[in-house]
């Protein structure tokens, strides 16, 4: 069993959990697990990611800010006023280079963003 877990979490990037939490500026937090860290395939990662506003209806993505890397799996949520928008995040971990992949986390706007998708992407594309 443990070998099976090691094999397919090395395969794509093993990010996964994400929630929205209270940051204590007053603004919010994306926070997430990963899972490749927690079964001891790698032991520093850190996390690139780019926000985006998403149109949910015309598809457009538009840039908030500058992309950044994180030393932790959380991220600032930035202040926007679109209804929907979305991180472009991968995890750079030494010995995982099929970690880079990248994944794309949905929010839902409010006093409370959500989560409302992830989208995962092939390491192979």
């Amino acid at each position: 069993r443990d070998k099976t877990v090691r094999y397919w979490l090395a395969q794509i990037n093993p990010v996964d959990g994400f929630s929205v939490v209270d940051s204590p500026d007053g603004g919010h937090r994306l926070e997430f697990t990963n899972l490749g860290v927690e079964a001891g395939l790698a032991s520093e990662c850190r996390y690139g990611y780019a926000w985006h506003t998403f149109g949910n209806e015309t598809g457009i993505y538009q840039a908030i800010g500058t992309p950044g890397l994180s030393p932790r799996p959380s991220l600032q949520i930035p202040d926007t006023s679109a209804e929907f928008f979305m991180v472009k995040m991968s995890s750079s971990c030494p010995d995982q280079p099929k970690w880079v992949s990248e994944v794309d986390v949905y929010l839902r706007n409010g006093p409370a963003p959500e989560v409302v998708g992830i989208e995962r992407f092939d390491p192979q594309n």
